[in-house]
């Protein structure tokens, strides 16, 4: 386990939020396995020879952890099974079951009236708390919610390895904690968590693993063709509503064979009982099937295609289905040749100029008119493997679903130039949404700038008060969660007002595209204010007032302008009245 210096403020410390952690230490993955072992821990999927893949290294999300501390109590099954009435509207659909139990009984609270922050990060304080409340202790009576680890210290589960000064907190430090809980006593009883789930017959044998090989083996339109050539990887990404931990594609392939048909391999791990789809992308008219049901074990799917059918196809669709929307696994596999981004046949009417831009992984940006009322804007990038690459404009997005192939490339697309007059910034996304989520976010300043003059100004729960004393500068704290240093915040002030309000403003550049949400550490129960809208990605202002009783016991604020959890800038307000 790891130990942190104790540098910065505590409420900043506490939300867990640093750089990215250090490789999974032998602790945690020895305790994983012991988890593993009595099926209190899954993985993120399996490696093509069957071992779990436990990721101890990502930064878990408050609904990661509470279906963690579900699988650790053994009450899965229970979960899943029941009917659970919550009000939280940020839980995504697989997580609600979890989210749904452990509100019901009281292991944790959400962080607003109709929020839980699913896709937040969590912290040792966070998760502390969800276990000592699971031992049966009370965060009114029996700990303090902000430092639970004097309590779990006392009971010998943390042995002072957390604290005020914590920073990064991992899956790894989840399974750490986890292991270590299951020698605690639960209150008032003499039994330990472990000798409890052995009571109720919750301990269980490993979950089965992935066999190097498929066991099941699903088949259509399959030829008797032989190879004629080796078989090569297609670049996939997937999008899911199914637990991580549940589901997962190994691999893809294509290979050509010696009758003009070409085999697509895809080689799989999903629930039991799932229908299978098969279509191209994005209207099926050219082929589709339904191959089969799968069997919750590795499953192989082949099909034969006609290379003149597959030549018509840009993307194929796997979908396995459950009947409901809400939990589904779908697959896209990037078998086309031809760019996603529109280009047209106008040729160049005037010099490329240079496109300002802030992000990686692009490393340079044209824009060139061309002779037909367009302009052709080229984008260098350096993106790993695999990547989706999408163009967002002032009403218009352009996608292009190939996926990208880890080579320094450059890709283009031809903008109308009356809808490129009415953008200020395109916003150039690289995604990959698979089972590890991430991305990238580009801002290209077609006609706008990076910094400047604010140009408007975004207002959250902005009162009639009227200033009482002068605005004073407010020192600030960032932590760019986005690519490269893309947002940057240029000053905040404070000032009182007459109607018992603290009137804040911060003038920022962030991205186009993101969310608002300014809350008090740890997790907003004191102040949470949800913007209405998204960052345009131009110089702005962001005003809102805070009753000042509110403030009298916190040590800050953070305003956070997010897409996602890996991306996302962190604004930290520290004061102290």
């Amino acid at each position: 386990m790891k130990r942190f210096c104790a540098l910065l403020l505590s409420f900043l410390l506490i939300l867990g939020l640093s750089p990215a952690a250090a490789a999974a230490s032998s602790e945690a993955t020895a305790a994983a396995d012991k988890l593993y072992s009595l099926g209190l821990f899954q993985g993120k999927g399996y490696t093509a020879g069957g071992s779990p893949i436990y990721a101890l290294d990502d930064l878990p999300s408050r609904q990661e952890a509470v279906t963690m501390l579900i699988r650790l109590l053994g009450k899965e099954q229970e979960a899943k099974a029941g009917k659970w009435n919550i009000h939280f509207t940020d839980v995504d659909a697989w997580a609600a079951p979890y989210v749904g139990y452990a509100y019901a009984n009281g292991l944790t609270a959400g962080t607003g009236p109709s929020t839980f922050s699913g896709s937040a990060n969590v912290n040792a304080a966070q998760y502390l708390t969800f276990v000592l409340r699971a031992l049966g202790y009370s965060s009114d009576t029996d700990f303090q919610w902000n430092s639970p680890w004097m309590l779990s210290d006392r009971l010998g589960f943390t042995d002072g390895r957390f604290h005020s000064g914590s920073t990064t907190f991992t899956r790894g430090d989840i399974a750490v904690i986890s292991a270590a809980a299951l020698e605690a006593k639960l209150k008032n009883s003499g039994d330990s968590l472990l000798a409890s789930l052995e009571k109720v017959g919750a301990i269980s044998a490993a979950p089965p693993t992935v066999l190097p090989t498929p066991v099941d083996r699903l088949t259509f339109n399959l030829t008797a063709g032989s190879p004629a050539e080796a078989a090569q990887p297609i670049l996939f990404r997937s999008h899911q509503n199914i637990p991580p931990e549940d589901a997962c594609v190994h691999s893809c392939t294509r290979q050509a064979l010696s009758n003009g048909y070409t085999r697509i391999r895809i080689l799989y791990t999903m629930p039991y009982d799932l229908s299978l789809y098969v279509a191209n992308r994005p209207n099926y008219s050219i082929f589709n099937a339904k191959p089969g049901i799968t069997t919750g074990r590795c499953s192989e799917l082949v099909f034969d295609i006609k290379n003149s059918v597959l030549g018509k196809c840009d993307t194929i669709m796997c979908m396995f289905d459950s009947g409901t929307p809400d939990y589904r696994f779908v697959v896209y596999l990037s078998v086309g040749d031809q760019a996603g981004f529109p280009l047209t046949a106008g040729v160049p009417a005037g010099e490329a100029r240079t496109v300002a831009f802030s992000g990686s992984p692009v490393s340079g940006c044209t824009a060139q008119p061309l002779d037909n009322g367009y302009t052709r804007i080229t984008v260098e990038h350096t993106a790993p493997g695999g990547f989706v690459l999408q163009a967002h404009g002032n009403g218009w997005l352009f996608s292009d679903e190939r996926g990208t192939s880890g080579a320094p490339s450059s890709v283009a697309f031809d903008v109308k130039n009356e809808e490129l007059a009415n953008t200020a910034s395109i916003l150039f996304t690289f995604f990959a949404d698979g089972i590890h989520r991430t991305s990238h976010m580009t801002t290209l300043f077609i006609n706008g700038q990076a910094t400047g003059a604010p140009t408007g100004q975004t207002t959250i729960s902005l009162t009639d008060g009227a200033p009482v004393s002068k605005a004073k500068e407010v020192s600030f704290r960032a932590t760019d969660e986005l690519a490269a240093g893309t947002g940057q915040i240029h000053q905040v002030t404070a000032q009182e007002l007459d109607n018992g309000c603290t009137r804040f403003a911060v003038d920022y550049t962030v991205p186009q595209g993101l969310r608002i949400f300014v809350f008090d550490p740890p997790n907003g129960e004191t102040v949470g204010l949800w913007g209405s809208g998204t960052t345009t990605g131009l110089r702005d202002t962001l005003v809102f007032d805070v009753e000042t009783v509110l403030l009298e016991d916190s040590e800050g604020l953070t305003v956070n302008f997010f897409r996602s959890d890996n991306d996302r800038y962190l604004v930290f307000l520290p004061f102290k009245r």
